[in-house]
């Protein structure tokens, strides 16, 4: 059984809106890693660790069916994110253990 809190960051693809008005990823990872850097140039890049740092903003290919695949290592599909975050809960709940999975975050 897994017993600890896990705490994951993914960075999504722009949205629409975004693309349209020429949107600046602002954000880097670096394995567990994930630094912010002001798009101003005024302040230094904060870094913040985390158990997991999702790369999901580019480096896939989205199919006909709008499934987005994996053009590099570096892009987290939801099969990866599953098999690191979601399986131990769904694994532990089977057993019978209260579990909890709390997701926050704008979808796009």
């Amino acid at each position: 059984m897994e017993e600890s809190v896990k705490v994951a960051v993914r960075v999504r693809p722009f949205n629409q809106r975004e693309i349209d008005r020429n949107a600046k990823c602002i954000i880097s990872m670096d394995g567990q890693k994930t630094t912010i850097v002001d798009p101003d140039g005024q302040k230094e890049p904060k870094t913040f660790s985390f158990d997991y740092s999702y790369w999901s903003h580019d480096e896939f290919e989205t199919d006909s069916d709008g499934v987005m695949t994996p053009t590099s290592s570096k892009y987290a599909d939801q099969k990866r994110v599953f098999e690191d975050l979601g399986r131990g809960v769904l694994q532990n709940a089977f057993d019978g253990f209260n579990t909890s999975l709390f997701a926050y975050g704008q979808t796009g």
